[in-house]
């Protein structure tokens, strides 16, 4: 049998092909650099160098510098173009195909590419990577399945999560090297716990740090945080937990999420830190140092008990609460650079009185910069004299207001923000490093911001923010109307931001919930006419609903309720459907449906038909919560009897819809299967994907209950297709989530493994964080595909892998902040240990999800740690322990009326009592 014959192109294409996930990441494996392409290929680097550069010319793959795992600086990382992505799918396809010698049982067989990786599968337990195999197969005439096996044991390499909130990038460096190894001998001494790096703005203190940063970076958790005077406890707490939670720590996420004070949270960081090794550097603390009473002073005392985090704080002078005499803390005073490398810097800058520029500056960064650009030849007094008497003095009209505009900006700016100024206002403050021009645009060195911020008048800010809001509007994207709406609140503009806030209430509510929020709870009252303000108050519930804050969303409708006049009917009528549907949410039924019905009288009163429909559909829905299948019938019929005099297809979709559940509910299931099919039909036929979505999922909910597997599989990819159409990209990867779950029930775990991995490598299926801040965010989409691949690798016996991906699943419920899905996490660990063996893990984990549970009131929950609990007890022979469990199982579901639950922990009671 032939060996594969491939080129060292095209193997490098498929390698790129597997490293194409990494593409938009912010840190990329080693394997997608230079020197990591050439281990994978096993040639000499420049034998790599030579073939990438070749491959960059034919148009096939780019390059860019980012992080790499494990280095200590920015590495240049390569990836495939669409050109070379469609090539090297070509050459996957091919190589496929090809037929290899595949040696396993002591047989030999001759089977493709393709056939021999499934097989290697089923063996070892693992998939190789096509790479792996090639390399494997192009030498050697048998393929021996056996010594994949190796790759089974391997190790994986240790690979630490960095989070970096404003860390400078260090371009060039001087010097320092006395500085540098003090700070890292110390930071290398077990009995150091926090380093303090101080002295006076502009000397180079974060540049140092960050260099710190790089030279600690692949050998430990890296967290960076840089203060802005808008931070507060909640969103710096926030910050670190979900870096914690990516390191598997969630104790301080948790106890955020169920409403923890600063104060109360030390023991959960104490013990997220605890043998975590992580080094936590804090920037700028002089902004922040309002939290130095609870959060700072609280989180040097969590590092010193923790024994291994490692804090270096950044700071202008001494902070209040940092004793550099006590235990564990160090301080280094950060003063001008050398002679030597003060000199080697003012002549990078080219500087033309060096020698004085060195002399006058006393090595101090930006005054060097500012001088060497400048002019400047004396540097008396401190950095902020300088600017005043050197730089502000000097400026004209011109220049001043570029300085101005570009203080009021959160983030770089393109040249026409620059109201009335073309590029020759700019080109002087760029000769003189007071104006960086950046990929991303115009920016500003902060001390130079704070210092023209200082000198603006209040009516000067206003105008500068006006200016800025005007500028933003002009951009197209969700993201720049967030900055809008942040101009003119902060421009005090009250009726342009009201416009604004309205018109795109939509797209901000559901790309920025809680920047939406906080910037509407900022409008005073009375702001706008009152239909206007009722209608800011109205959209402010609906972001406390969606964001939890059911009680606050409450307070706020009814304050929008209050200030609707008799003649807005219409509006008052949604404002009480959302009340009622609220109600109706917590369980406040008898209040839900009163709401819902006084809502129909307004749209009875005002002919709104369409209203009318959704209210009939809505009291249908309570009603049937109650098990009022009659009353639940007849509001449904009567929304449907109104949506055929209307034509109106996509209401009648949604009545047929409602209608089919509750024949389901009454067991009539031809008839439900019969009515969702219509339903899905209509919605199809108006192109209303939502309402398709909606109905094929009901109607694969229904196939699954008749165990009809296959084809319930099949209309939940149908369903998450829908979604995906409606733009509802959250609820695609659930419904792909739920199709995985039920391919694993059919005994086919591989292709749902691959169908939740595929999902989740995808980052375009989530939304961004925010403007430039490319770092997708996740939701309840990607939990769900998390969980349904940690359960589905679970149920196939792969434990390493499943928790594995377990610690995926915790990072993403971090960062999403659901106490109940880290609850389900803990579930999910309990499982894997009970299916390993390991019975008082199993027991711990679920102790775990008991403690969440209780905080969280979910009583359903509940039921199913103590059913799993009893199980586990069953298995260790206590009887006794497992009756207790199966009774608190039963009390919780009879609290809740869940008489299925309660039948089946009384079923499971009364056999253990047999036993």
């Amino acid at each position: 049998m032939a060996r594969l014959a491939m080129s060292q192109n095209e193997r490098l294409l498929l390698h790129l092909w597997e490293m194409d996930k990494y593409r938009d990441e912010p840190e990329v494996p080693l394997a997608a650099s230079q020197e990591g392409i050439a281990q994978v290929l096993q040639v000499q680097v420049h034998n790599a160098s030579r073939a990438l550069s070749s491959l960059q010319a034919e148009g096939l793959v780019s390059d860019r510098l980012t992080h790499v795992r494990g280095a200590p600086r920015r590495r240049r990382a390569y990836s495939l173009t669409d050109k070379g992505r469609s090539a090297a799918q070509a050459i996957r396809s091919d190589v496929m195909k090809r037929a290899v010698a595949l040696e396993s049982d002591g047989k030999v067989q001759e089977m493709t590419v393709e056939d021999a990786l499934r097989k290697i599968s089923s063996l070892v337990g693992i998939t190789p990577s096509l790479t792996a195999f090639v390399d494997v197969a192009r030498v050697n005439d048998l393929v021996v399945a056996d010594s994949f096996a190796a790759i089974q044991a391997q190790k994986p390499a240790q690979e630490f999560p960095i989070a970096q909130q404003g860390r400078p990038k260090v371009e060039a460096f001087f010097g320092r090297e006395k500085e540098l190894k003090s700070i890292t001998d110390a930071l290398s001494d077990p009995k150091v716990s926090a380093a303090l790096l101080w002295g006076m703005p502009g000397i180079g203190k974060s540049t140092l740090a960050s260099r710190v940063f790089d030279e600690m970076a692949g050998k430990r958790p890296m967290f960076w945080f840089s203060f802005r005077e808008w931070d507060t406890e909640t969103s710096f707490l926030t910050a670190l937990a979900a870096f914690l939670s990516s390191s598997g720590k969630t104790g301080t996420e948790s106890a955020l999420r169920r409403g923890a004070h600063a104060g109360d949270v030390f023991l959960p960081i104490s013990n997220d830190l605890a043998g975590g090794n992580a080094a936590l550097f804090l920037d700028d603390v002089q902004k922040g140092e309002r939290l130095a009473s609870t959060v700072l002073t609280m989180l040097l005392e969590a590092a010193k008990v923790s024994e291994s985090t490692k804090i270096v704080m950044i700071a202008r002078s001494v902070p209040s609460f940092f004793s550099k005499t006590a235990p564990g803390n160090v301080a280094f005073e950060i003063t001008g650079l050398d002679r030597d490398s003060a000199w080697k810097m003012a002549q990078s800058l080219d500087a033309k009185e060096a020698v004085r520029v060195v002399s006058e500056s006393h090595g101090h960064p930006l005054l060097i910069r500012l001088m060497a650009r400048g002019g400047a030849t004396e540097a008396k007094g401190d950095v902020q004299s300088f600017i005043e008497r050197e730089v502000y003095s000097a400026l004209d009209g011109g220049e001043r207001r570029v300085l101005e505009l570009l203080s009021v900006f959160r983030h770089p700016v393109k040249m026409d923000a620059l109201e009335g100024l073309d590029y020759s206002a700019i080109v002087g403050l760029k000769q003189r490093a007071l104006v960086i021009e950046q990929e991303s645009g115009l920016w500003a060195h902060d001390l130079l911001r704070e210092f023209m911020s200082t000198r603006l008048t209040a009516s000067a800010r206003s105008e500068l923010h006006a200016g800025a809001a005007r500028y933003c509007a002009g951009n197209p994207g969700v993201e720049w109307k967030l900055e809008t709406l942040h101009h003119l609140v902060e421009a005090g503009d009250w009726a342009a931001a009201i416009v604004v806030a309205i018109a795109n209430a939509n797209e901000l509510s559901k790309e920025f919930p809680e920047e939406t929020l906080a910037m509407l709870s900022k409008m005073p009252k009375g702001a706008g006419s009152q239909g206007q303000y009722a209608e800011i108050l109205f959209i402010r519930g609906q972001l406390c609903e969606a964001l939890g804050r059911q009680e606050d969303a409450l307070a706020d409708f009814e304050q929008s309720l209050s200030l609707l006049g008799d003649g807005q009917s219409t509006t008052r009528a949604i404002v009480l459907e959302a009340v009622a549907k609220l109600h109706s949410q917590i369980e406040r039924l008898t209040e839900s449906l009163a709401v819902h019905q006084n809502a129909l009288k307004l749209y009875e009163n005002s002919d709104d038909k369409g209203g009318q429909i959704r209210e009939w559909l809505n009291i249908g829905g309570v009603y049937r919560k109650k098990a009022d299948w009659a009353k639940a019938r007849d509001a449904d019929n009567r929304a449907l009897s109104l949506a055929t005099m209307q034509e109106d297809r996509s209401a009648q979709a949604a009545c047929l819809n409602n209608l089919a559940l509750l024949d389901w509910d009454e067991g009539r299931l031809r008839d439900a299967e019969v009515r969702l099919k219509e339903s899905v039909r209509l919605a199809h036929l108006v192109k209303d994907p939502l309402g398709e979505g909606n109905g094929l999922e009901n109607l694969a909910s229904l196939m699954k209950a008749q165990n009809h597997l296959a084809d319930a599989s099949n209309i939940l990819l149908e369903s998450s297709e829908a979604f995906r159409r409606a733009g509802e990209m959250s609820e695609s990867k659930r419904l792909l989530a739920a199709c995985a779950t039920s391919l694993g029930a059919q005994g086919r775990f591989e292709t749902g493994i691959e169908l939740c991995e595929k999902a989740l490598a995808r980052p375009e299926l989530r939304r961004r964080k925010g403007l430039f801040q490319r770092a997708p965010r996740y939701d309840r989409g990607d939990l769900a595909l998390s969980s349904a691949l940690t359960d589905l690798l679970r149920e196939s016996g792969d434990y390493r892998r499943a928790r594995k991906e377990l610690a995926g699943f915790m990072a993403i419920a971090g960062a999403v902040g659901d106490t109940t899905e880290l609850a389900r996490g803990s579930m999910m660990a309990a499982m894997i240990d009970e299916g390993s063996g390991d019975l008082d893990g199993s027991v711990k984990h679920l102790r775990e999800a008991e403690r969440l549970l209780t905080q969280a009131g979910d009583h359903g929950g509940l039921i199913a740690v103590h059913m799993r609990l009893g199980i586990v007890d069953e298995k260790r022979d206590d009887y006794s322990g497992a009756a207790r469990h199966y009774e608190e199982a039963a009390r919780h579901a009879d609290f809740i009326g869940n008489m299925d639950a309660k039948s089946l922990a009384e079923e499971s009671l009364a056999m253990v009592k047999k036993s």
